[in-house]
């Protein structure tokens, strides 16, 4: 892990305890990859928690994890978000950081918003069979 992640891992415990956003974080962390570090090391996530908890092939895992320069679909980027169970704030900045927004008026969107109000508390395959139930695709498995 580079020293720019290292520092800014250490910063991320006193933003927290300052009671600042994740968006406050992003002045620290300028990729997605980096982002993901930072929480992978907070929550005490592995690699292959992640890959289980996102239901995305460890390729693509890898893939978002260490190329700053490839953008991942929303759809993944929600199984990551599922996968390091972010808080809203944190999912939002990784979509962020991912270069997507979720429009609230695109109904699959506005599914994947209500789901990470509280992705902590819900199993991906759980989430999965609520949306094949509204007619979306299920996320990761890709």
């Amino acid at each position: 892990m580079s020293s720019k992640v290292i520092s800014q891992s250490k910063m991320y415990p006193k933003l927290k305890e300052t009671g600042e956003s994740a968006r406050s974080i992003s002045k620290y962390t300028t990729t997605l990859p980096q982002y993901i570090e930072i929480l992978m090391e907070e929550k005490k996530i592995s690699k292959k928690r992640l890959v289980i908890d996102s239901n995305l092939s460890e390729k693509m895992v890898q893939r978002i994890r260490n190329e700053a320069n490839f953008v991942p679909s929303l759809q993944a980027v929600v199984a990551i978000c599922m996968g390091l169970k972010a808080t809203l704030p944190e999912a939002c900045l990784l979509i962020d950081l991912a270069g997507h927004r979720i429009r609230p008026y695109v109904y699959e969107e506005a599914i994947y918003m209500s789901i990470l109000l509280d992705s902590a508390s819900h199993r991906i395959e759980d989430v999965n069979e609520c949306l094949k139930s509204l007619n979306c695709k299920p996320l990761g498995t890709m």
